[in-house]
């Protein structure tokens, strides 16, 4: 009976732990509504951008498995800066999904503008295995401002739109015509919708991901998983070797 009024559900397996949470998604909505000038904005996103990176313990080798040196993926492509932005993308598994891809592909800020799921929602720290803990997501309450402080502190930035659109570049034809090491902000919309005129309108290239004909389209975690790989240059060493 303690430990169902402590979890609020009936916990038959498993563990409590205590931790502490970073502050509610209210607070910070009114923390940001009041330092909503852009000198406040450019702050944070600085202060985010120049974060050392979370440390990374090796994986443990595992004496059953056979080392393979030729497999794996190749190293990523040396880049710049690379920012996760997501646009209304509600579904709280899809948000901590795309916080968990961020984190894989060395993502150095996720921007969560307004109307997402909660990062910090039980289904949202499930899906993503816990990355916000490592390196927060920063909440603004207006995308296209934070996208255009983010070009104050790179003004090299490529903010690129993933559209479901058939003029939109492939990605692995913008990726491979990137410049060496550039600065990029992936702009991910909403589950139904896509990205908000406002919002797009910041963009400077749609990019999407070729599927095959007669399918819809690619979930939203599953497209932004995809666009990061490509962008961090993962596709384009040489192949994994089969065992």
């Amino acid at each position: 009976a303690d430990l169902r009024a402590i979890a609020g559900v009936a916990l038959r397996r498993g563990c409590v732990a205590l931790a502490r949470r970073p502050a509610l998604r209210a607070d910070a909505e009114r923390a940001l509504r009041a330092e909503a000038d852009n000198a406040a904005l450019l702050r944070a996103i600085t202060a985010a951008l120049e974060a050392p990176a979370p440390a990374q313990a090796p994986p443990a080798a595992d004496p059953t498995v056979p080392s393979h040196p030729t497999e794996g993926p190749p190293p990523p492509r040396a880049t710049g800066r690379l920012v996760l932005a997501l646009d209304r993308v509600t579904d709280p598994k899809n948000v901590g999904a795309l916080l968990r891809t961020a984190s894989a592909f060395g993502c150095d800020l996720v921007l969560l503008g307004p109307g997402c799921g909660d990062p910090w929602d039980p289904r949202a720290l499930r899906a993503s295995m816990g990355a916000p803990f490592d390196r927060p997501p920063l909440e603004v309450a207006d995308l296209p401002a934070a996208l255009a402080a983010l070009r104050q502190t790179r003004p090299a930035l490529q903010v690129l739109a993933a559209l479901a659109e058939p003029d939109a570049t492939p990605v692995h034809d913008l990726a491979a015509a990137l410049p060496a090491a550039p600065d990029l902000a992936l702009v991910l919309g909403n589950e139904g919708h896509g990205l908000t005129p406002a919002v797009r309108a910041t963009c400077d290239h749609a990019v999407t991901v070729p599927i095959t004909p007669g399918v819809d389209s690619l979930n939203v975690a599953a497209a932004g998983a995809v666009l990061l790989a490509f962008l961090r240059g993962w596709p384009s060493g040489p192949t994994p070797q089969k065992r």
